[in-house]
């Protein structure tokens, strides 16, 4: 919940853009040269937004300058803005922080720098289509002039993806016209064809004409390397009449070179030197110093062909970018590694867990199952007793019931004097009041046993577990409850032993009158079993004078 809120916080501060500031977001996208007058116009305005909203107009500004290819001479503004986003939370405004920051290290000519940036970037997932085209064409690009065609093909497959979904035609032209690029490097002629074309008309159908004739202009120049001049020569044509590109600029000095017209080839190049870029300023550099009469004329244009080809080569540091690269792709092999590590961990943990509640379950099961089992067998036991304790009453109930009947057939068969009559009569009597009682006392004990079967003593010592803690008021509960269930049982014990009783046999005692087995007496008692039944030998001969064994002793302690 916290989380939630927070999350709706950054997005509610986000969206709270003051009106003239989302009027410069909107003019950055559709003409950037005004929106770069319109944010210097809102410079003393702006001091007192939210710090937030200072550095987003700060990355719209350098936003502007890159869509007008205006070259970024410091990364000091775009580095603070970078290092606010990482702060601040907003994914998306840091994707196009780190976007902005690769841009800014291009210009710095500064490769691996540029790389590592945008490859932060495209980690951060951004929603927005367009921004992960522009993220992996401008890898594709950086690839391709470090010579990692490999890399470059894959980031210009993932731009594509996000240029279709965006319906972004212009990037998606410039992609067919880098993986172009990369086919003609390979030397695959023919597919470099066919992609020059397809930027070619995507650009010029879906775009401005002037990116088209700048795709047009790299088309000659690849007809002029693979040695179709002529092809070559009337697509510059056809681009200089529109358009002062110096890539045709320098196709026509070199095709004016092969045809010794050295007066054109080198106007043209001179045109390449004050507009083109380092590669083109390079070659053209090259071409006039072929072209020089003078020896000075001849040695300056080395010389400056020499210094461009050490920038380029400054620039070109495969090797470096390439572990940049390399460290990226290990970060994040290593993310995705501890996040299926997390995984597993969690899914073991998962299994780990249910396996322990099953087993938890299954002992729980069985110790029910042994505690049901366990009852019962006391349950079958204490019938037992009573079937015998029962069995002897009604033993004694028929030896009455035989005494009467003889009293009674004496009583009808014999003519004796009244007195002696009466005297039977009695003895009838009494006997059947004997067997009366018999019943009733049948009934008391069952209800006493059955009272004890059921107390919480009984309970107690009989599911109490391996190393129990039992307090002395817990003797004192059983000792009551077995006196209860047999009347005078401690004090008839008492009697028949004609020495003191310990306490600890008296436990015993009561122990064994309650069929607890000696294995769960010795955890109760502290005591081994062979202690236990040398105590209840020791009794029995205390009592009985005579040695007797471990059941003797039992017995006569179940008859008590």
């Amino acid at each position: 919940m916290i989380l939630l809120l927070f999350l709706s916080a950054c997005a509610g501060r986000r969206a709270d853009y003051p009106e003239r500031l989302q009027r410069a977001s909107q003019l950055v996208e559709a003409r950037p040269d005004s929106a770069l007058g319109y944010l210097d116009s809102l410079g003393v305005p702006l001091s007192g937004l939210p710090e937030e909203a200072r550095m987003y107009a700060q990355l719209l500004r350098i936003k502007a300058n890159d869509k007008l290819y205006i070259p970024h001479t410091s990364d000091s503004v775009i580095n603070r803005i970078v290092k606010f986003y990482e702060g601040f939370g907003d994914r998306e405004r840091l994707a196009e922080a780190y976007f902005y920051q690769g841009s800014v290290y291009r210009d710095l000519q500064d490769a691996p720098r540029a790389i590592a940036a945008l490859q932060r970037a495209a980690d951060q997932k951004s929603k927005n289509d367009t921004l992960n085209g522009r993220i992996y064409g401008q890898l594709a690009s950086l690839f391709a002039y470090q010579g990692a065609y490999g890399e470059s093909k894959e980031a210009i497959r993932n731009a594509c993806i996000y240029y279709i979904r965006c319906k972004d035609y212009k990037g998606l032209a410039y992609s067919c016209r880098d993986m172009a690029r990369l086919f003609d490097v390979e030397g695959r002629k023919d597919s470099a064809e066919v992609y020059y074309r397809k930027a070619y008309q995507l650009m010029k159908e879906k775009s401005e004409p002037r990116w088209a004739y700048g795709i047009l202009s790299e088309f000659s120049s690849f007809y002029s390397n693979w040695g179709k001049p002529d092809s070559a020569t009337v697509l510059a044509k056809a681009v200089l009449s529109r358009y002062a590109y110096p890539v045709a600029q320098l196709v026509l000095a070199e095709t004016y070179y092969r045809q010794q017209a050295f007066d054109s080839a080198q106007v043209y190049c001179r045109k390449v030197l004050a507009t083109g870029d380092l590669y083109h300023r390079c070659d053209a550099s090259l071409l006039l110093a072929r072209m020089g009469e003078q020896r000075d004329s001849i040695q300056h244009y080395l010389s400056r062909y020499v210094a461009l080809s050490d920038s380029i080569d400054e620039i070109t540091r495969t090797e470096a970018v390439m572990q940049v690269y390399q460290r990226q792709v290990e970060q994040e092999n290593n993310r995705l590694a501890l996040q299926s590590s997390r995984r597993i961990s969690w899914i073991l943990g998962l299994v780990a867990l249910v396996l322990v509640l099953v087993l938890l379950a299954a002992y729980l099961l069985y110790a029910l199952r042994e505690r049901r089992r366990r009852f019962a067998l006391r349950e079958q036991v204490w019938q037992q007793i009573h079937r015998e304790l029962r069995e002897q009453s009604n033993r004694r109930i028929a030896e009455n019931e035989e005494k009467i009947a003889e009293l009674t057939s004496r009583l009808q068969s014999l003519s004796e004097g009244k007195e002696q009559r009466d005297v039977w009569k009695q003895e009838v009597e009494a006997l059947r009041s004997v067997n009366v009682s018999i019943l009733h006392t049948q009934e008391l004990d069952a209800a006493r046993v059955t009272a004890l079967l059921h107390s919480e003593a009984y309970r107690l010592f009989h599911d109490a577990s391996s190393g129990t803690k039992v307090s002395e008021d817990d003797w004192e509960a059983l000792a009551h409850a077995v006196d209860e269930a047999y009347p005078h049982f401690t004090s008839r014990l008492k009697a028949l032993c004609p020495v003191k009783i310990s306490q600890k046999t008296y436990r015993i005692c009561y122990l064994v009158k309650i069929e607890v087995s000696r294995r769960r007496m010795a955890d109760l008692l502290y005591m081994s079993e062979s202690g236990i039944c040398s105590a209840l030998i020791r009794l029995y001969k205390k009592i009985k004078g005579k040695d007797g064994a471990v059941k003797d002793m039992e017995e006569l302690l179940r008859e008590l």
